[in-house]
């Protein structure tokens, strides 16, 4: 199907110039360009997002923050929405185990780490929080988790 050998060339390639996708598929760049028009009305792709050098970037902090909350009600959906709503959270999963969350953060030195994990910290139904300080970036490609084989 041309959609999904689109969909794995954009992210292979990690662009969305359109002559670049049509020679990798090898159909023109108007049915590339009307194919991810449709994906888009169709909510399949939502956007594009720049892959970023973070070499050339203000330097960042990353963070796992291992989160403990309170069983109850709608606790997961409540607690998450607080949670996800603090800046510097990037990524928040509801897991199973001796924790409920995971958020993955990224922060503007140590300070900024602090005032994130003091946010978490202060949500009235959170526990206890376990932070781990990331020293190095093995791998971060998300890119490889979708790639519809």
């Amino acid at each position: 199907m041309k959609d999904i050998e689109i969909i794995k060339s954009m992210m292979a390639l990690k662009t969305n110039n359109l002559q670049t996708i049509a020679d990798t598929v090898g159909i023109s760049k108007s049915s590339v360009q009307k194919r991810i028009k449709k994906m888009e009305e169709d909510h399949i792709i939502k956007g594009f997002i720049p892959e970023l050098n973070e070499d050339l970037l203000p330097e960042t902090s990353t963070a796992i923050s291992m989160i403990k909350a309170k069983y109850g009600p709608g606790y997961a959906e409540e607690i998450g929405k607080q949670i996800s709503q603090i800046t510097g959270i990037c990524s928040l999963y509801y897991i199973l185990g001796d924790y409920d969350f995971m958020a993955v953060i990224k922060a503007r030195g140590r300070k900024d780490l602090e005032r994130i994990i003091n946010s978490i910290s202060a949500i009235e139904r959170v526990e206890r929080s376990n932070t781990i300080t990331v020293l190095s970036t093995m791998l971060e490609d998300l890119t490889l988790f979708y790639r519809l084989d």
